[in-house]
């Protein structure tokens, strides 16, 4: 198979299932700093750990994995929107937690995971269906903890979700 390369390729949305052809083809770009993605975030770990900006679905437990390296899955990713827009993807508790320890909450705060500065997003996002009910991942003490900002998405039937969590000031 021949393998395309397009060197200054900086955001690439797909809107298709993954199939072995799509990730050679983000594998042979490492130029993409920003993707849209359908499949599993596992799929994609190894092969575009360049990425800035991932808009993906769950499951979350991916990112909070180190690579064989030892470095954190994902390294410089800053923006996380992460899309529960439809009815069959669900988080728990436990799941949307070791992601916040993992990946939200500054270097030394007590419930925090992360050892370096650029393993913690700056932004994180989640698309929800606009008119559900709270999911269990709301009931988590650190959701509860976070700022959160709630708009309606240009889509109908959808809402944007923005989190953060307090920043140490030393």
């Amino acid at each position: 198979m021949i393998q395309a390369s397009f060197p200054k390729l900086e955001t690439l949305v797909l809107r298709i299932p993954a199939t072995p052809a799509i990730l050679a083809f983000i594998s042979a770009n490492r130029s993409i700093k920003s993707l849209a993605y359908r499949g599993s975030i596992g799929d994609i770990a190894s092969i575009a750990p360049q990425l800035l900006e991932l808009n993906a679905r769950p499951l979350l437990q991916a990112l909070c994995a180190t690579s064989p390296s030892s470095q954190m899955v994902f390294p410089d990713l800053r923006t996380l929107l992460v899309d529960m827009s439809s009815p069959i993807y669900e988080m728990t508790v436990d799941e949307f937690d070791m992601f916040v320890r993992t990946r939200c909450l500054y270097v030394g705060h007590p419930k925090g995971l992360a050892n370096q500065r650029s393993q913690v997003l700056s932004n994180v996002v989640f698309l929800l269906p606009a008119s559900s009910r709270p999911q269990e991942w709301q009931s988590s003490e650190l959701y509860k903890e976070s700022t959160r900002k709630e708009s309606i998405h240009v889509l109908p039937g959808k809402k944007v979700l923005h989190l953060a969590w307090p920043v140490h000031k030393n």
